[in-house]
Parts: C-alpha cells; structure tokens; sequence
C-alpha cells in the first residue's frame, strides 16, 4: 500500500531508477513518458521517442495482439494481465518483452496508461545459465567422486575450462593453501584461447602466490569486485592487475574456518553481463567440492609417492626399482628393436666406518651426496634407487652393448671418488663397488638383481686391500 505522505519528488526518484522500464501512453498509443531504464532495454533514447506511436516498435506479427491489449486496459480501470510482445531494439534486433499495464483507478479526463516494461530474454537466460552451473556442478561432482588421484588434475582442469566458458572469462585460476607458508599455491588454470600462452612475450603472467587472508572479504562467501576491482585490497588488486585483470569472481573455501583454497574467475572486460549472485554462491559450491578433491588427490599421491619411494634420499626403493625392472622385460618382447637393459648395484665401501665414527647423522648426508653424484653421472630417464642401507641401483634402457653400461659405471665410480663427500674431511675420499647385469632378451626381474647384487660383492672381493 503506497503511503500517500510519500512526496512527488521521491516518487519522481522511484519512476526514474525503477529497473523496468516505465511508459506513460494516451489511449491510442503515443508516449508521453519514457523512464531511463527503457534506454537498456530498447536502445533508444527515452526522450527522443515522446510523441511517437508505441506500436512503431512492435513486431508485425505481434500489433493486432498489442492493439487489443491496449483497448482493453483504456476500456477497464485498474492492473491487466501480462502481455508477452517483441520490440524493436536500435540495434536492428527484436526483444522479448512482458508488458504489464494498469490505469489508475479514478483517472479524470484522458485515458492514460502506464506500461512496465521487462526483458524476458535476461530473465529467461538467468534461470537457464542457473541450470546449466547445476548441471556442470553434478557433472564435477560425479566426476570427482570415483576418480583415482591419477585422474584428479585432469578433472579439475576440464572444470576450469567449462567454468572459464560459462562465465565468458578471460581466465580461471584454482589455487590450494600450501601449508608450508600458509600461501595460496597455483593448482591448475585455464586461459581463453583470446588471452596469450604462456611463454610469449606478451604472454599473460602467472599469478603470484597471494598470501591468505588477502585474495578474500575473509566471509568465506563469494563476491564479485565491479570492473575497477575497488572491492579488492591492495596487494591482490596488484596481482590481478599483473594478469591484465579488470574484474573478478573470488571463491575462497574455508571449510570449518580453515582455509583450504580458493578459486579466482578473471574477466578482461567489464564482466559477466548476466550476472546474479545466486551464480556467485554456485561457483564457490563448486570451488569447494575442486579443493576438496584436489586435496584427496595431493594425499593419495603423496600416500603413492611414500610407497615407491626411499624417505631419506627420495630415490626409488625396492618395490618400484622391481616393478622399473618388469617393464623393461615387458619392453624388449616388442617387434622394434629397443636395445638392451643393464641393472648397476652400487655399493658403498666402508660405509660401515663412516656410520661408526661420525654417527648416522653425517652417514645420511654422505648418502644424500653420493645419491646426488650418481643422478649427474646418469642419463635422464635412468631409474635411480636405494635397496639397501648404503646400496643402489640404477637401471638403464635402451642400451646398445654391455659396454655402454660399463661406460656408466665408470663414470660413477670416479664422480664417487673425485672429493671428499659432504660432511666428512676435505681429505676422505669414498668408493663404490658395482656390478652390472645386461638383458638383451626377457629375464626374470628377481634373477636379475640377484646376479647385479652377486657380481658387485665380486668387485667388492677382489678390491679389497
């Protein structure tokens, strides 16, 4: 019920600011009154239309309807039904529009109408691109529910991109808290294919690690910062203006009020020009389920990782130096030709002593430096591992004689002894005892360390003083 204290000039505000557009027409269909919002809607000037027939903008196919409709409102006082019609647009197009009409009760003199306005096309785009971030939320959600931590990168960066689409964006970022230093570190990201690869020189830059607490209103809700990004603080204003940034969907997760991550939407231009909040809320829904599975994944591969790797010297151990070793023997069953497979067991001689007289604190930086003396004295794609207390393995494919592998044991051996290892003396030197296995055809695995293990205790055997 309207206050009837209310003045004109606040209902003068409300007529010009009203977000439909407002029409104020005589009983055969000239405008007398056209509020600013039909500027958005129409593309025509308010003013510049006064004087003019409403149905000089109204679709041909639809002026019997509207001219029935407006007979029927000037014949009957009080609000009408909604009418569904196509106008014209300045730009040539025609636009979905609900008309809703009412002449005021008691009006003396003329018939007058007001008509309000609204585009039908926003509402009904707004209700379908709602549907269409549910559907790519349930898409995600199945997707992340059985996936492996193998399939989890893979995942994610297909959300991004679907996410990237959705919004129009120029970019999308998806960030997880390192706890280390407590920083938000790069996950994944997608780039519109309008927005430069990385590597070029007018390539767009990463984003910088953006310490937490900083890249949110801290709410843990969604918002949305206007083409200025003046809703941002300082220091993140500065990180996405690097990027070439001018507007910005931020998502943080803060599951129990812990910070876990948070995904960045990135516009270019002045935004998403559709926008409702609702979408906002959404996308950090969907921001929450990417961390979530993100973080399982970085655990079951850290949980892999651990099962496959040696923890002081992070080489590989036993198991996948075995499991290395079945698929070269897989390897060389194929038709082409792919060389042969050597196995080099090192040894460390008197290891022993260097544990008994500096302790095992200086004994493991020893074996850290000798780990790191045979990765530069092997080939990249050799496998490198520790099976032992000061023993290791490298396993080497695609190898054309046994010589070759010879080749790289002696290369070890003199890195091994060309100075004192970390920790020890300037004067100590260490050697290495190594025997080598050579495949050219299918072996068993097991057979094959054993006979490396054996022929390195015979160097051993035969060096010794």
């Amino acid at each position: 019920m309207v206050d009837e204290g209310v003045d004109e000039a606040v209902e003068s505000f409300v007529a010009r600011h009203a977000p439909d557009g407002l029409l104020l027409v005589d009983s055969a269909g000239v405008l007398v009154y056209a509020s600013p919002a039909t500027r958005a809607i129409t593309g025509f000037e308010p003013a510049a239309q006064v004087g003019s027939s409403i149905f000089d903008k109204v679709h041909p196919d639809d002026l019997g309807y509207a001219a029935g409709a407006l007979s029927e409102t000037v014949r009957k006082d009080g609000r009408h039904i909604p009418v569904h019609l196509r106008i014209n647009h300045a730009d040539g197009g025609w636009r979905d529009v609900e008309v809703s009409a009412n002449t005021p009760v008691g009006a003396t003199g003329e018939a007058m109408v007001v008509l309000s306005i609204r585009p039908l096309d926003v509402r009904l785009l707004l209700s379908q691109r709602r549907r269409q971030l549910e559907a790519l939320i349930e898409r995600v959600s199945g997707s992340c529910a059985g996936a492996t931590w193998q399939a989890i990168e893979g995942i994610v960066g297909g959300a991004l991109a679907e996410i990237g689409g959705f919004f129009t964006a120029a970019r999308v970022v998806f960030s997880l808290v390192d706890v280390a230093d407590n920083r938000l570190r790069l996950f994944a990201e997608w780039r519109s294919p309008a927005v430069p690869s990385a590597g070029g020189d007018d390539a767009a830059a990463p984003l910088p690690p953006v310490p937490v607490g900083l890249d949110t209103t801290g709410s843990g809700r969604a918002f949305f910062a206007g083409p200025t990004l003046d809703a941002v603080d300082g220091p993140t204003r500065l990180a996405l203006e690097q990027v070439g940034a001018v507007a910005m969907l931020s998502c943080p997760v803060t599951p129990g009020g812990a910070r876990l991550g948070a995904l960045h939407v990135l516009w270019d231009h002045d935004a998403d020009p559709y926008w409702d909040d609702a979408l906002g809320e959404d996308a950090a829904g969907l921001a929450a389920i990417l961390a979530a599975t993100a973080q399982r994944g970085q655990a079951e591969a850290t949980v892999h990782f651990r099962s496959l790797h040696d923890p002081l010297t992070g080489v590989a151990n036993r198991t996948e130096v075995l499991g290395g070793l079945r698929r070269a023997m897989r390897g060389l069953t194929r038709e082409m030709p792919i060389g042969g497979v050597a196995l080099l067991y090192c040894d460390v001689d008197r290891f022993k002593e260097v544990n008994d007289r500096y302790g095992h604190a200086v004994g493991d930086r020893v074996l850290l430096d000798v780990v790191n003396r045979i990765r530069s004295q092997i080939r990249p794609g050799d496998l490198l591992g520790r099976v032992g207390g000061d023993e290791f393995v490298v396993l080497c494919e695609r190898l054309h004689h046994h010589e070759d592998a010879v080749t790289i044991a002696d290369r070890i051996r003199t890195s091994i002894a060309s100075s004192a290892p970390q920790g020890l003396p300037t004067d100590t030197r260490l050697s290495l005892s190594i025997g080598i296995a050579f495949a050219d055809a299918p072996r068993d695995p097991d057979e094959m360390m054993a006979e490396a293990d054996h022929r390195m205790y015979d160097q051993k055997a035969s060096t010794r003083p």
